[in-house]
């Protein structure tokens, strides 16, 4: 694409501090030690050696006992009390409970149960000191942020009706659960339960009132297949990718009648954005969608909620479910807790830029984030995802499903993810992806991604981030011009993307890339990653500079290197790659040594991914109305040279491998604007430094013709 995109910043508004009382602990039965003035009875002085020794190792005993009675375990179950003690043979009731009393140090062990409650620490731990809340070891514990409803009455056929006012988070925010599976808000066209691969239907033709980017204005649509009569999609919302179908966004609709509807939008890119016929549509909001079985509607008026189960079973007979909470943990201005081994369902885990040392490990997170109204799709309503901001924090063994926007959101400095799955993200078909990245020295890595609306990793307003190790496939699923691992607009400072393994990505319009450094990408190394069945294997579109694009396998794909407008790549370098079909770069790239491979060796990198059990994934749902979506494929399924994903102690070889170099001194055609003896010196240079981030160096070689690398 060759504007520029106004992707407003998504950042932190930092809350403020949660009060908190500075409470000390006292052992029961202890008496209270009082302090005095250095000289008084209660404080002798340090006058002799023997003195100083005595207060010495008086000091050291009172910090190993504080240090002793700070440590404290607390004990939670659904069957105890919150007036109780919080002991083994008394537990609190919530966690909530336990939460107001841990500090440093202390652990909070959880007994197997469903706990319908918004956590929110009273307190941080310290460095060293972390305060950790984890399962009891007797069965799953899972947080909840959804309430269970009943009371259900037969309205209308298989349509159930009850009154739900308590638990309404507003327009597009809600979510409906049967037996812990998300049913659709009542749509048109109806479609099955695969949020990833949703039935659309299709603008004959879309004539908007052209405006300025950010401006209201509206668009008249028509579709022969909108066979309602006039007035019936009155007031009903319109989720629409419009254009070029980068993103979706929602309007409102103002008018209709038989065969057409006129709807309200917020402008998006001029012209790129600018509705036209071939526009992806759906409508909802509106009682005269509900349908379909796997739908409901609920009335914003009176509360009353209305079900079509999926089956067209009494609803009391199920358990159903409804969004009343966002936040499974609020840690906002909170550092040091460690979360551990704990399911989530409808609810997520959320920092900001004070929440550092935060550790989660061993999530099981379903339904992290929902929202269905975003009048631009390029700036979500909110952020979305398991959410680490500030500092040093990290996500890891964990494996995040279904989300409308991000699975993951990365800002702050220094924070990670490692060995996780994140899948069935994007649904809303927004600007969301797998993990998103932001901030300074950010790692992504050993992680598998994929069924993603958009992209499957994307790097916006980042440097020095890491992307390493990865699996990524089958995303851009319902969007266009994007890519597995996306960056834009952003400076990488020596940012390095490498060891991935992807495939499977593609779209319609410009294409999609395996791996995108999109407008204003600058200053990414690119190396040993394994790109096959894209419409583009790698691709940077200007301005895009001084780049390097090394030892990459770039196979199967529309074409190996991809570019748009002046074609521009000022400053980058294609070296000693392996490539099918035809490379060209683009004017003020340098090329050098790459090989063409009729077939190309795709396991270079085959420890690529998650090392978490196939079991941990919910599979995707039976399509339950018709017409049935694309099947969700599983990881590695009848693709060629599939990675699939290890089961944990299938002995992964050790990360980042030492790379042989295939390249001879002497093997340089298609060079271009570099010196045999620069190459040389290059060659020499990376040969023992393969471990060390090479960036600088690299790029001093490439840029100063005749530097020789002592």
């Amino acid at each position: 694409m060759m504007t520029t995109i106004n992707r407003r910043p998504r950042g932190f508004a930092p809350r403020a501090s949660s009060s908190s009382k500075n409470l000390t602990r006292v052992r029961p039965g202890a008496p209270a030690r009082s302090t005095g003035a250095p000289g008084s009875r209660k404080s002798p002085r340090a006058s002799s050696p023997r003195a100083r020794s005595t207060q010495a190792l008086s000091t050291v005993l009172e910090s190993l006992e504080a240090r002793q009675l700070l440590s404290t375990t607390w004990y939670v179950s659904p069957y105890g009390s919150n007036t109780n003690p919080g002991t083994q043979a008394a537990p609190f009731k919530t966690i909530q409970e336990a939460a107001n009393v841990a500090g440093p140090g202390d652990t909070v062990l959880i007994h197997a149960g469903t706990y319908r409650e918004s956590v929110t620490p009273a307190r941080s731990g310290a460095a060293g000191a972390p305060i950790t809340y984890k399962p009891y070891g007797d069965g799953t514990v899972t947080i909840s942020g959804a309430n269970v409803v009943s009371g259900f009455q037969q309205s209308n056929r298989s349509i159930y009706t009850t009154y739900n006012d308590s638990y309404n988070l507003g327009e597009g925010n809600n979510q409906i659960f049967v037996n812990g599976q998300m049913i659709n808000e009542a749509r048109w066209p109806s479609t099955s339960l695969d949020l990833s691969h949703p039935t659309l239907a299709t603008a004959a033709s879309n004539t908007p009132k052209v405006v300025a980017m950010g401006q209201w204005t509206t668009s008249t649509l028509r579709d022969p297949a909108l066979t309602q009569p006039a007035g019936f999609w009155d007031g009903a919302i319109i989720d629409i990718l419009p254009g070029q179908q980068w993103v979706a966004q929602t309007g409102t609709v103002i008018r209709s009648s038989y065969g057409q509807l006129t709807y309200r939008y917020e402008q998006m890119n001029v012209p790129y954005a600018l509705p036209s016929a071939g526009d992806k549509f759906y409508l909802f909001g509106t009682p005269g969608a509900l349908d379909s079985s796997g739908e409901w509607y609920r009335n914003p008026s009176t509360g009353e909620l209305s079900i079509w189960t999926p089956g067209s079973k009494d609803p009391d007979s199920e358990t159903i479910e409804v969004k009343a909470r966002r936040d499974a943990f609020d840690l906002d201005n909170r550092s040091y807790i460690v979360i551990q081994g704990i399911s989530l369902f409808a609810a997520t885990i959320q920092t900001n830029n004070h929440s550092n040392g935060i550790v989660l490990n061993g999530l099981d997170a379903k339904y992290v984030s929902q929202f269905a109204v975003d009048s631009d799709g390029w700036n979500e309503p909110t952020v979305t995802g398991i959410q680490l901001c500030g500092s040093g924090s990290v996500l890891e063994n964990s494996v995040i499903q279904y989300s409308a926007g991000d699975g993951v959101y990365l800002d702050g400095s220094h924070n990670s993810v490692n060995n996780c799955i994140v899948t069935e993200t994007d649904y809303s078909a927004t600007s969301g992806s797998g993990i998103e990245v932001l901030g300074v020295g950010m790692t992504v890595e050993n992680s598998t991604i994929y069924n993603a609306g958009r992209d499957g990793i994307i790097i916006s307003n980042s440097s020095g981030t890491s992307v390493l190790r990865n699996l990524v496939y089958d995303v851009m699923l319902q969007t266009t011009d994007g890519g597995g691992i996306y960056t834009y607009g952003t400076d990488g400072a020596g940012g390095e993307i490498a060891y991935n393994r992807v495939y499977d990505v593609h779209s319609g319009g410009y294409g999609a890339a395996g791996i995108y450094l999109d407008n204003y990408s600058n200053h990414y190394l690119v190396e040993h990653n394994v790109v096959s069945q894209c419409n583009w294997a790698v691709k940077l579109n200007p301005p895009s500079s001084d780049n390097l694009i090394e030892y990459n396998v770039l196979a199967d794909s529309g074409a190996p290197i991809g570019t748009s407008g002046s074609r521009s790549m000022n400053g980058t370098v294609f070296m000693d790659n392996s490539y099918n079909g035809s490379l060209t770069a683009g004017p003020g790239a340098r090329v050098v040594a790459n090989r063409y491979q009729a077939t190309p060796d795709l396991s270079e990198v085959s420890y690529a991914g998650a090392d978490v059990p196939d079991w941990a994934i919910t599979p995707t749902p039976t399509p339950t109305s018709s017409p049935t979506p694309t099947p969700t494929p599983t990881i590695g399924s009848g693709r060629p040279s599939p990675t699939p994903t290890p089961t944990i102690g299938s002995g992964r070889p050790s990360p980042t491998p030492t790379p042989t170099s295939t390249n001879g001194a002497t093997n340089t055609p298609g060079m271009v604007g570099v010196t045999e003896a620069v190459y040389r010196a290059f060659q020499a240079w990376h040969k023992t430094h393969q471990h060390m981030s090479k960036y600088h160096t690299d790029f001093y070689v490439f840029t100063h013709p005749g530097y020789k690398d002592p």
